[in-house]
C-alpha cells in the first residue's frame, strides 16, 4: 500500500468506483484476499451472463482506473467480469445484492457496499 498524496485522473476512491459499477448492473463485488495483503486490488465484478446492459460502460469505467484508494491507502487496480455468483472462499465481499445473498447455495450473505468496504479497510489497512 502506498500513502495517498494527491488524486490523479486514473485513480478513484473504492466506494465511488463500487457505486458506479453497481449502477451498471453488478450484483456482487469481491476482492482477492491474497492480493489485498499486498498492494493490489483485483476486483471481481459479478453480473449475470445474460445481462449485457451496462457491460461496455463497466469496461470503460474500469479500464480508465489504475489505482484505487481505500481508507487513504493506494492500491494498484485490476478487475475481472465474472458471470458466476460470488464464493466466500479466498475473497472478501465488498458488495453482495440482497437477491444473491439470500440464496444459501452461493455461500455468502448480503453485504451493503459501505459495510463491505469498511470491513475490508479494517482488515487490510
Amino acid at each position: 500500500m502506498t500513502e495517498r498524496t494527491s488524486m490523479s485522473d486514473s485513480e478513484t476512491e473504492l466506494q465511488e468506483l463500487g457505486e458506479k459499477i453497481i449502477e451498471e448492473g453488478a450484483v456482487a463485488l469481491t476482492a482477492s484476499e491474497d492480493l489485498l495483503e499486498g498492494e493490489q486490488l483485483l476486483l471481481k465484478i459479478h453480473r449475470p451472463a445474460n445481462m449485457s446492459d451496462g457491460l461496455p460502460r463497466t469496461h470503460d469505467l474500469c479500464d480508465s482506473i489504475d489505482e484505487v484508494l481505500l481508507n487513504g491507502e493506494r492500491y494498484s487496480f485490476d478487475y475481472e467480469i465474472d458471470p458466476d455468483p460470488p464464493q466466500s472462499l479466498w475473497c472478501e465481499s465488498l458488495y453482495v445484492a440482497d437477491e444473491i445473498g439470500t440464496k444459501s447455495e452461493h455461500g455468502c450473505s448480503a453485504v451493503p457496499l459501505e459495510e463491505g468496504i469498511d470491513s475490508v479497510a479494517l482488515n487490510y489497512n
